[in-house]
């Protein structure tokens, strides 16, 4: 009896195991370039490099990193005294909006437009193009 049950097991998880291997896992590859400097909501400025789907910047004297799926962004803002933000969000142009969940899980509505703030994420005029244009794709052409 315990023969027939062992039989069944494999070619079970064999079926469970093929039937995940063929789902597509691939994220969408990005429809957007967020590479500029974004004023947010809550008056806080972030410094965006888009490399294809990762990002990386900074926020103040914080780190930012992150991906982009099609138009959707998922940014972690790491406070300098070890804390951690969430922001989810979808582009429109120069535009992006969604949540924003602190270290608590406290979770908020959150917005933000390209244009104007500093290199380093203070605020301020930094002298670039960055406040009305779409930048090219990543690597300019």
């Amino acid at each position: 009896m315990m023969t027939k049950r062992l039989n069944l097991v494999g070619p079970l998880m064999a079926s469970i195991v093929l039937m995940c291997s063929c789902e597509d896992d691939d994220p969408a590859p990005p429809s957007v370039d967020v590479t500029g400097t974004w004023r947010g909501s809550a008056g806080e400025t972030l410094v965006l490099q888009q490399d294809s789907a990762s990002l990386s910047g900074s926020s103040g004297g914080n780190t930012v990193s992150g991906s982009v799926e099609g138009n959707a962004v998922n940014l972690n803002v790491t406070i300098a005294d070890g804390g951690s933000t969430r922001i989810s969000a979808t582009v429109d142009g120069n535009s992006m909006t969604g949540t924003k969940t602190d270290a608590t899980g406290t979770t908020v509505s959150w917005s933000a437009t390209r244009g104007g703030g500093t290199s380093d994420g203070t605020t301020g005029d930094n002298g670039g193009d960055d406040g009305g244009s779409t930048p090219g794709p990543p690597g300019g052409a």
